[in-house]
């Protein structure tokens, strides 16, 4: 891994009209196959968009409890992953999430459901791994008054894992993902949105991240 000294500030990279800038606040909890719940590490955690950076930050959980403020970074300038640690002043470079033998089924649906007033497309989804040992079910929700400019690019660097894009194929941010496998059910569904230009610099770690609204 490789310490970057970064220095560069978001809001400079402007997006076209339509595209979706700004945070959205998403809740995450769990149940086991029995309906009783599960704890998970994050509980809170606020996603950051603009049109060539995605920022995710810990906002309440045991993770957050063990480490701090911690920001995940995907700059698809770059084509890395990076993580900052304000606390420590640390920001390391830990590349491209290696592509896994991830093999997905996407349905798009007819259903619709409202959340946080966006209509929002059902996709059923299946995703198994190489061995097909392993089958995951996942409904996502995603508006297309919400796009992203960079699905395919985020799948390049973030590894074919993220369930922001899939494969690439779905350009609307989730709203709301639930996904089941042989343990339990995780949920994972917006609570906030504010849309705006992001504004933030890694030469302060972050620590003034913040919206400015349209």
């Amino acid at each position: 891994m490789k310490v970057l000294i970064l220095a560069f500030v978001l809001f400079l990279n402007f997006s076209p009209e339509g595209w979706f800038e700004g945070k959205i606040r998403y809740q995450i909890f769990s149940v086991d196959n029995e309906g009783k719940p599960v704890d998970c590490p994050i509980h809170i955690e606020d996603v950051y968009y603009s049109n060539s950076w995605k920022i995710t930050k810990v906002i309440d959980g045991d993770f957050r409890n063990m480490v701090g403020d911690y920001f995940l970074l995907i700059d698809l300038e770059r084509k890395a992953r990076i993580e900052i640690w304000p606390k420590e002043e640390r920001i390391v470079d830990i590349g491209k999430e290696p592509r896994h033998d991830v093999y997905y089924s996407i349905n798009k649906t007819s259903e619709n459901e409202s959340v946080l007033g966006y209509t929002c497309s059902l996709y059923k989804i299946k995703r198994k791994d190489k061995s097909e040992t392993d089958t995951v079910f996942i409904d996502l929700y995603a508006s297309d008054k919400l796009q992203i400019q960079f699905p395919l690019q985020l799948v390049e660097v973030a590894g074919n894992q993220s369930t922001d894009g899939i494969d690439g194929s779905i350009s609307g941010v989730p709203l709301r993902i639930v996904i089941q496998n042989k343990t339990g059910v995780i949920k994972k569904e917006a609570i906030d949105i504010k849309k705006g230009k992001l504004i933030g610099s890694t030469e302060k770690y972050f620590r003034d991240l913040k919206i400015m609204s349209n």
